[in-house]
């Protein structure tokens, strides 16, 4: 075991219950600046920076929004084993699954690096697997992120940016889940397809969430070492494929309700001509009194 005190261990979970929406978003007790202006109209938290604790609901209004909730806990040491890291991690985190795991280190020396990279292994991955090379290295920080949670290294003593790329963790599995449950629940409406109203209200609403809520890269473009970090992790949670999945379902939720739509129509003209047509052979063959007599007892 050695001593190391700018280590933090995390997870992310989900929350059924939003938050205060009197919160305004903030991290590390400043407002935050780098997120698209719609995303932060719709987007509260709770940020506890000293016990780097996090929670932010996001998509405000929608009924895909998301509440996510990152805790953490800095046992101030690295740990030999695998076994010595879980019995006292998993005791200080909650037990229940997790969305993600975080590692987050500061002022890493290169004699801790291997023993740091296999502790955020062990926690991330269970596993001996993540190797030095899955890191991306800038100059002030190296990180490595899959799908399952994110190990970042900083170099100059703070963690402030790395809190600011867990957030980003966070909002991309809150795009994920969202884009997910809309994904599920298209594909469980198409399998009945013939529920036309619950078809239409379903499609408004995905498409509205695609629409407003979406953006392929949310960061302010001037906050480009931010606007950097989005695209790693946006590549790592495939939100794009994910998006373009339930764009897919969407186009043939359009596609079956014009067809519903112009069956309906065509069912109402070929009605109407139908009448039309009785009334011709009607008016044909009898007087216009009669007629009119025929016609109006029809439509009585």
């Amino acid at each position: 075991m050695r001593i190391m005190k700018d280590i933090y261990f995390g997870k992310i979970y989900p929350l059924e219950k939003h938050i205060s929406l009197t919160n305004k978003p903030s991290l590390c007790k400043q407002q935050i600046k780098f997120l698209n202006p719609l995303l932060l109209q719709t987007m509260f938290t709770e940020d506890n920076f000293e016990q780097y604790a996090l929670k932010v609901t996001f998509f405000q209004g929608n009924r895909f929004s998301q509440t996510l909730h990152f805790c953490s806990h800095s046992p101030n040491k690295l740990f030999d084993t695998k076994e010595e890291l879980k019995a006292v991690l998993f005791d200080k985190l909650d037990s229940k699954e997790s969305l993600g795991s975080i590692v987050i280190a500061s002022g890493v020396i290169p004699s801790e690096e291997s023993l740091v990279i296999k502790n955020s292994s062990w926690f991330i991955r269970n596993s001996d697997s993540l190797d030095k090379n899955e890191f991306f290295h800038l100059s002030n920080e190296w990180r490595a992120i899959d799908g399952r949670g994110m190990a970042i290294f900083e170099s100059f003593g703070t963690v402030t940016n790395a809190y600011r790329q867990v957030f980003l963790i966070m909002l991309a599995l809150a795009y994920y889940r969202a884009l997910h449950k809309i994904s599920e629940e298209l594909a469980n409406v198409l399998a009945k397809p013939d529920n036309i109203q619950e078809l239409d209200k379903l499609y408004t609403e995905a498409a509205i969430f695609n629409a407003r809520y979406y953006f392929d890269n949310p960061i302010e473009f001037s906050r480009y070492p931010t606007f950097c970090a989005w695209e790693h992790i946006r590549e790592a949670y495939h939100l794009r494929d994910k998006n373009n999945e339930v764009t897919s379902q969407l186009a043939q939720v359009h596609q079956i309700l014009s067809y519903t739509q112009q069956k309906a129509e065509q069912s109402i003209n070929e009605k109407r001509n139908w009448k039309l047509g009785v009334i011709g052979v009607i008016l044909g063959g009898t007087g216009l009194i009669e007629a009119i007599d025929i016609i109006i007892q029809w439509f009585s």
